[in-house]
């Protein structure tokens, strides 16, 4: 484990932080920065998609955002951000991608910044609305069916974007590096999504016993699904934000992933606190890449745009919003820079991403790295 404090210059600290070299990170390529935004512009479009999740009746309708590379410097902005909206790629390469999932009651823009940042340096980026489960529409109590849904709404994104209709500009041009995201019951989504398998002694709670969202609609179909787990073996990069429900995967649920975990947690978080969902996650990690992230100083929402969208909601519970934790865009660009740099070293094997993530050139103020 490794903690450093620094001084911080415009929020950001500044000694050495080049982080090497695009594509594979040869040294005869020009040196990728990722502690800056990078080089193009972003676009952004919009649409949706619908599938039909195992175990649920209905089809499924989510409304998917991607943002992606461009050079054009005119255009409208959405809502959220300084994307342009329906302009045209950069007209030529291909891209590597990530994708993300929102916590609950939230929505695809949340983590905006994020995105944004990923597609400036060449990255395309998709994000569900996780239906029934957003700021605008969310069934609240939470029902098995979300269980049983969310990580099925990942491959279905995966899906589309890996097969877009050929009049989308970005059609035949991702590449299979790929990456997944997802912050609080985002976070457990992605642990569920590429492996983490739900523990058996949690599922035999459902006999009646437990009352859990997670038996609210249990079936045995749908328990046979949970027990089964879901492993896209697409995804090659993991970086949970906050994640929860720790409890539901248990140690061997969670030991089923293989992918390297950038795991990012915060001390102060008291939605899911570290005692009992970021400090069990880690221990039950055991892919040998993975790295944690800890903010000594921050919240449940210093990883997304919670502080600026809706303050109210980050001022409660541990938020992050208040003073006594460190600045929520400081902790946003930390994010950026560490899921970033993680990205790049295991999806390109870009070893100059090493001194970042090892915390030999630079760092940010209260922060620990632990490794394992």
């Amino acid at each position: 484990m490794k903690k450093f404090s620094s001084i911080l210059i415009s929020g950001l600290l500044i000694i050495g932080l080049f982080g090497g070299c695009s594509g594979d990170g040869s040294s005869d390529e020009p040196a990728v920065d990722v502690t800056v935004r990078g080089s193009y512009n972003v676009g952004q479009q919009s649409t949706t998609i619908t599938y039909q999740p195992k175990g649920i009746d209905e089809e499924r309708s989510l409304r998917l955002v991607i943002w992606y590379p461009t050079n054009e410097t005119d255009g409208v902005e959405p809502l959220w951000g300084d994307a342009l909206l329906d302009v045209a790629p950069i007209a030529e390469g291909d891209f590597p991608v990530l994708v993300y999932s929102h916590g609950t009651s939230s929505f695809a823009e949340c983590a905006y910044d994020l995105a944004e940042y990923y597609a400036s340096h060449g990255f395309v980026v998709a994000s569900a609305d996780h239906s029934g489960d957003t700021t605008a529409n969310r069934n609240d109590p939470r029902t098995t069916e979300m269980y049983v849904q969310r990580p099925q709404d990942i491959s279905a994104v995966i899906d589309y974007i890996y097969d877009l209709p050929a009049d989308n500009p970005l059609a035949g041009r991702l590449t299979e590096d790929l990456a997944l995201a997802g912050h609080s019951f985002g976070g457990w989504n992605v642990f569920s999504a590429v492996g983490g398998s739900f523990s058996e002694e949690e599922l035999a709670k459902c006999d009646g016993t437990l009352e859990s969202s997670l038996c609210t609609n249990m079936t045995p179909e749908r328990e046979a699904i949970l027990r089964e787990g879901f492993r896209d073996e697409r995804v090659k990069v993991l970086l949970p934000m906050a994640p929860g429900n720790a409890q539901l995967l248990g140690p061997a649920g969670v030991a089923n992933i293989t992918i390297p975990v950038l795991h990012m947690t915060a001390t102060l978080d008291g939605n899911c606190p570290n005692d009992t969902q970021g400090d069990p996650y880690w221990s039950y990690i055991t892919n040998k890449d993975s790295i944690r992230v800890n903010y000594d100083k921050g919240g449940h929402h210093s990883y997304i745009l919670t502080c600026e969208i809706t303050p109210m909601v980050g001022d409660e519970n541990g938020g992050g919003c208040g003073d006594e934790f460190t600045d929520y865009k400081t902790l946003l660009q930390a994010t950026n820079i560490y899921a970033l740099a993680f990205t790049r070293l295991h999806l390109f094997g870009d070893e100059n991403m090493r001194p970042i993530l090892n915390g030999e050139t630079s760092t940010f103020e209260d922060v620990t790295l632990s490794y394992k």
